[in-house]
């Protein structure tokens, strides 16, 4: 990832910079040249969903299509799905970093593109419902453990869902947040 992120040296040293291409050719002479591959997946990240969440995922999606990891797509977009948090966007992220290092002159001039940030960035807020969340939530803690187990989670955001419904209607923000965090 060739995003300039400032380590803490700059807060110390105000004058620091980051020595970006003697880190390239430090990375190159490691690697080979043929191995060693450069892409600003945090801009991109941020133009195709609106902030740079998807960058490593991108990222993750660039070494495999290199042939930096010995697994299938299917099994890395399964641990995605199992993982459980922003599953449509990481997966997304994953096949865009797969897309940039098969065409990385393609990816780059979409994303220059005047306003293509702001119509993605509107694409990729679209997120799951609500209940999407709880329902792929109550499906792997089904499988994980139990049917009993997944109930148990559901009966207790539902419970929540109704008080937050009665106190604040049209509500879902405090639902969703616990739908998130009690599954953790």
């Amino acid at each position: 990832n060739t995003a300039e992120i400032m380590p803490g040296e700059f807060a110390r040293s105000a004058d620091f910079s980051l020595p970006v291409e003697r880190l390239k050719k430090a990375i190159r002479s490691a690697a080979g040249d043929d191995k060693a591959h450069f892409f600003d997946a945090t801009r991109t990240a941020t133009a195709l969903f609106g902030n740079s969440l998807g960058a490593n995922m991108f990222m993750l999606g660039f070494a495999f299509q290199h042939g930096g990891l010995p697994l299938s797509a299917e099994a890395v977009e399964k641990a995605i799905e199992l993982n459980g948090e922003a599953v449509a966007m990481n997966i997304a992220a994953f096949r865009w970093g797969r897309r940039a290092a098969h065409q990385p002159d393609f990816v780059r001039g979409l994303v220059a593109q005047p306003g293509f940030a702001d119509k993605a960035g509107q694409a990729a807020s679209v997120a799951e419902t609500l209940d999407e969340i709880i329902a792929r939530r109550v499906a792997f803690l089904a499988a994980y453990q139990s049917a009993a187990y997944g109930k148990r989670y559901a009966d207790r955001i539902s419970t929540l869902r109704a008080a937050e419904t009665k106190a604040m209607p049209g509500s879902t923000d405090v639902t969703e947040a616990a739908a998130k965090s009690l599954f953790k």
